[in-house]
């Protein structure tokens, strides 16, 4: 399969999923009754796409390694934000422009990943980091989610992606650190020569834990410290890290994260 098929193909997944949601929202069917569920079934939606287009990651075509083009796509997803019209019809390409740019930087950047065992302390460096930007106070995520349930909240978020739940209003899902890191490791295991199949299946075993523990906590919670682990065990052994990298890793992040919580301290 070529490149420009695969890439055709992960369109009309995104925008069949995204008007299935649409239509199901503006139909007969009262979704309002059914909280949980329609979340579920728009979170299984969200999760197909991120799954698609980690395949399709290693199937674009040769230009796409060029920064240019991935920037591009991302230059446009902000366009659709900044100066595009505030409404539904534009949401589906800025998530498309959103899902497409940042796999493919993701894959780009894990091509540069030259050792199977530095993938676990890379995995718990991103789990580290993604915790503190969701529950610290001065955490990115944390100022983004707060700033999404605001009433005056934009529809579109530069970096979030966001999707309709039937019966309710658009809501972000999805941070691009995870797509970012998806892609990320679909481009290292690549680039090693390790199953991808085993990764994509371990992205999908981390999604659907997701899933479970939003429904039953029903708080916003991080993605990367799930979809991490379920990645990383899914390769097996072919990633065993060394302790001396291991140690390396969890200095980094002590000291890291010590000087975002002394830095950012009012």
């Amino acid at each position: 399969m070529t490149g420009k098929t695969s890439t055709t193909y992960c369109a009309t997944l995104w925008f069949g999923l995204y008007i299935g949601l649409l239509v199901l929202n503006h139909s007969v069917f009262d979704g309002v009754h059914f909280p949980v569920l329609m979340f579920a079934l728009t979170f299984l939606c969200l999760s197909i796409s991120v799954i698609g287009f980690a395949w399709w990651v290693n199937r674009i075509d040769q230009r796409f390694l060029d920064w240019r083009w991935p920037i591009t796509l991302l230059g446009g997803s902000l366009l659709l934000v900044f100066f595009g019209p505030n409404s539904t019809l534009a949401a589906p390409f800025h998530g498309f422009l959103l899902l497409m740019g940042c796999t493919a930087i993701g894959r780009m950047l894990g091509q540069h990943m030259s050792d199977a065992a530095h993938v676990w302390p890379l995995i718990l460096v991103a789990m580290s980091f993604d915790l503190w930007s969701v529950f610290a106070a001065h955490g990115m995520t944390h100022q983004l989610v707060e700033s999404a349930q605001s009433t005056d909240a934009h529809l579109l978020n530069p970096l979030m992606l966001t999707l309709p739940i039937p019966g309710f209003f658009f809501s972000p899902l999805l941070g691009i650190g995870d797509i970012l890191f998806s892609g990320f490791l679909m481009g290292g295991v690549t680039r090693l020569g390790l199953s991808q199949t085993r990764t994509l299946a371990g992205l999908g075993l981390g999604l659907f834990f997701t899933l479970v523990i939003l429904l039953v906590l029903a708080i916003p919670i991080p993605a990367l410290p799930i979809l991490g682990p379920t990645m990383g065990f899914a390769l097996g052994s072919t990633i065993k890290p060394r302790r001396h990298e291991l140690l390396g890793a969890l200095l980094f992040i002590t000291v890291g994260l010590s000087l975002l919580h002394f830095g950012l301290a009012p």
